[in-house]
């Protein structure tokens, strides 16, 4: 089915059917990985690699775990950062993943790509935003850190999710439309 040759309440009834079943059962996965703590290797990935870049912005930066150490200064205190299962980019991730496998009338073996092309653009724009976030706080300080980190940067995850999907599922669609 498509949008062209189908039905589009069709297309877009059985695509809405399908997300909400398929997102529980990833976010329900995600959630076991987080209570049982087989998430931290992937914090751990995270803080490393963010780590690996923010150290030439601070040399005064060290990795403790998940923590990224001495970040800077705020009201006369040392500021430390702990990378969490929330700062990995998974809920875009997972929420990209659920959009592609959701729709309908398109092979499952023809959306493997997409996903994968997809959720590293994600991962890659989640490493820049935490390394913004952290430039923004060596830079401006704690008060303009938390501005960024809990307003300005709160949806920028979601609207690259929105973006990307609204391009894979036009290349997807309309691949699927030429070879009827």
């Amino acid at each position: 089915m498509s949008i062209k040759s189908g039905d589009p309440k069709k297309f877009l009834f059985e695509f809405g059917i399908r997300i909400i079943p398929i997102y529980l059962i990833f976010f329900a996965i995600y959630r076991i990985f987080e209570i049982t703590n087989l998430i931290y290797p992937l914090e751990l990935l995270i803080a490393n690699t963010v780590f690996f870049f923010v150290k030439f912005l601070n040399s005064g930066i060290f990795l403790q775990d998940n923590i990224l150490m001495n970040i800077f200064m705020a009201e006369g205190k040392t500021v430390n950062l702990a990378i969490e299962s929330i700062c990995l980019g998974i809920i875009p991730i997972l929420t990209f993943i659920t959009l592609i496998f959701a729709l309908p009338g398109i092979e499952f073996n023809k959306k493997i790509k997409p996903i994968l092309l997809g959720s590293a653009i994600i991962f890659a724009a989640n490493i820049f935003r935490l390394l913004l976030v952290i430039w923004v706080g060596l830079n401006y300080g704690a008060k303009m850190f938390d501005f960024y980190h809990l307003f300005v940067l709160k949806y920028d995850l979601l609207l690259l999710v929105l973006l990307l999907f609204a391009i894979t599922m036009a290349k997807l669609l309309s691949k699927n439309n030429k070879k009827k």
